[in-house]
């Protein structure tokens, strides 16, 4: 085929595999919302105070960021009141100074927070002051709702979002992979026009992703649409937080990197050997820091074991894109050019590097996987698990096709060995010629004499050629699903990890999800042990937002000791929150949890889980 024909080819490969990805992620990214269990507040919900609070106090089970969105305080009329100081610290702890009195009445406070993943997390009670209005009227629950229902955030904030998150894996991908791959694996291709087209486009992708990131996550926190992006205050705010500072530091390691990555791309190593060592020990450093940029933002800093957890995040990231960049680079440059000399170097070298780096993003992998989901059920049971599911599938298609290319490669590398050895003691075969080598079953490679038993008279043909155009497709192929690995991971970093979801991890608190296909009803406990706990019942829609109810009621149960039902007495905060203070949960276990929720006069839905109470 010719050379510009098999460009055209290439990119309409890559048009429609860009159309795909943004289709993926336009059709499941949204605003993700953290499951932070709000533990106590001050005031109380539904509390009745006498006199004005001095401040609004909120208490998360994990930290929080409270500069995007924050606290806000409206009176029973829907007007917002002015709070100033808003702070965190201790890290979980929300303040909120209330700078004047407030007269009797009822008050609503909304809270919009950012987890420690980079995720909003938002709800809203009522208290009142004095005893002339009652704090859970329905005129109040509406209130309530609809200024929730106004801080929900935009769709298309979080799609855009989500491409940006993808930009930033592919980016990553093609820009460490494809030096990754020039350094160690195949210097030759240095000069060629597809391997600089596929690192600098990395670069400039992974570059403007980051760019349009960091714009993008100041509306996506406070819960406002795309008309506020470039809004000073929300990005001095974005640019104050740990993400928004990790996100801009990858915009300086790449602008910083520009020498570096012209020095790699050189046809020249240079006449110096130390400049010779120090340059690729540059590029695994800055490999190193890209990863980490990405783990500061993303659920690795969360959870239990943060620090494996972290360390683990950085070595997937950086054997991601080594495994994936290098695939481009094989399919897109090496096995492009048809130089079979070439890649009998070239080839064996990628079979060692894409075996190490495969190892070490399954395990990694897998170590996050049972750290993020924690049970079969979560896995089966929440969004996170889902798409993990997904990408542990796609995955294993590639590793499948990896095997194989892996297999053939060690043939062609065993074949062009046997060549050489003939062409040593005999007169070498023409170029189009294949290899015919005679022999049984001694002749075939170890490990392989029983897919190659042959009695002692068989001719084995191999037209090597034609074995490396198969291997390019395979390659080729394994390009198409990193993609969608991609495109999986882009949205599993915006989802909530399904043991949060679960409510196994928040420390002070715990909580369960019941999940049906039109409602999810959150039951959350603190401080999930044994005794008193506040409890709180959210109805919600599965996109996240509040779901209105006309009744709700929850029991708890022990089975396993024989404990009937227990009812929750539950207090309406809202017509989506139900609160009850102080719940005696008489003992440690797994308790069964089911909730009822009365949606109008005709619709029932009844949820069952188990909550964990330590």
């Amino acid at each position: 085929m010719p050379k510009r024909a098999m460009t055209r080819r290439t990119a309409r490969r890559a048009v429609a595999v860009l159309a795909l990805t943004v289709v993926a992620l336009v059709a499941f990214a949204s605003p993700a919302w953290a499951h932070a269990v709000l533990v106590s507040s001050t005031p109380n919900a539904a509390q009745i105070l006498e006199t004005t609070p001095d401040e609004i106090r909120l208490e998360f089970s994990e930290a929080v960021e409270a500069n995007l969105g924050s606290v806000r305080l409206y009176d029973e009329d829907g007007a917002r009141l002015g709070l100033t100081a808003v702070s965190t610290g201790p890290d979980d702890v929300v303040h909120a100074t209330v700078p004047e009195q407030l007269g009797d009445g009822s008050y609503v406070v909304t809270w919009r927070v950012i987890s420690a993943d980079s995720h909003p997390v938002r709800g809203a009670f009522t208290f009142q002051v004095g005893t002339a209005s009652d704090a859970t009227s329905p005129q109040l629950e509406d209130l309530a709702r609809r200024l929730t229902d106004e801080q929900s955030g935009d769709r298309l904030v979080g799609v855009l979002l989500g491409i940006g998150r993808w930009g930033v894996f592919a980016g990553i991908a093609a820009l460490v992979g494809g030096l990754a791959f020039v350094s160690f694996v195949d210097r030759a291709a240095r000069g060629a026009r597809w391997a600089r087209r596929l690192v600098w486009g990395g670069w400039g992708v992974c570059l403007g992703a980051t760019a349009v990131g960091l714009l993008l996550l100041g509306p996506y926190g406070a819960g406002v649409g795309l008309g506020e992006v470039f809004d000073t205050s929300l990005l001095g705010d974005v640019l104050s937080s740990r993400y928004g500072l990790a996100w801009l530091a990858r915009v300086v390691v790449l602008l910083a990197a520009i020498p570096l990555v012209r020095a790699l791309l050189a046809t020249r190593d240079g006449t110096r050997p130390r400049a010779q060592r120090v340059v690729p020990a540059l590029g695994i450093g800055l490999a190193v820091v890209l990863a980490v940029t990405v783990a500061l933002a993303g659920h690795a800093t969360t959870g239990d074991y943060v620090p494996a957890a972290f360390a683990a995040d950085v070595l997937h990231v950086g054997a991601m894109a080594v495994w994936v960049g290098g695939l481009a680079m094989l399919t897109f440059v090496a096995l492009a050019s048809g130089d079979v000399e070439r890649l009998e170097v070239v080839l064996p070298r990628w079979s060692r590097v894409a075996l190490c780096s495969v190892a070490v993003v399954v395990v990694t992998g897998t170590f996050q996987g049972w750290r993020q989901v924690g049970s079969l059920d979560a896995l089966r049971d929440t969004e996170y698990g889902r798409l993990l599911i997904i990408k542990v599938l796609l995955v294993a298609i590639m590793l499948l096709l990896a095997f194989r290319a892996r297999r053939t490669v060690w043939l062609l590398h065993w074949w062009w060995n046997e060549r050489k050895e003939r062409a040593s003691s005999a007169a070498p075969p023409r170029a189009d010629e294949p290899l015919v080598v005679q022999g049984g079953a001694d002749d075939a490679p170890d490990g392989d004499a029983e897919a190659y038993q042959m009695d002692e008279t068989d001719d084995f043909e191999v037209d090597d050629r034609r074995e490396l155009r198969v291997l390019r497709r395979g390659v080729a192929v394994e390009v198409l699903l990193s993609v969608l690995v991609l495109v999986v991971t882009a949205l599993l970093v915006n989802s909530v990890p399904a043991k949060t979801a679960t409510g196994l991890t928040a420390e002070g608190a715990t909580g369960v999800t019941l999940q049906s296909a039109d409602l999810w009803i959150e039951v959350d406990a603190a401080p999930a042990r044994a005794g008193a706990n506040d409890i709180h019942a959210y109805t919600l829609s599965p996109e996240g937002s509040p779901v209105p109810v006309e009744e709700l009621s929850v029991t708890f149960e022990l089975p396993r000791l024989r404990i009937a039902p227990i009812e929750v007495p539950l207090r309406m905060l809202t017509s989506f929150h139900g609160y009850s203070p102080g719940f005696d949960i008489p003992i440690a276990g797994d308790w069964h949890v089911t909730a009822r929720a009365r949606l109008n006069e005709f619709d029932e839905t009844t949820l069952e889980g188990t909550i964990e109470i330590r």
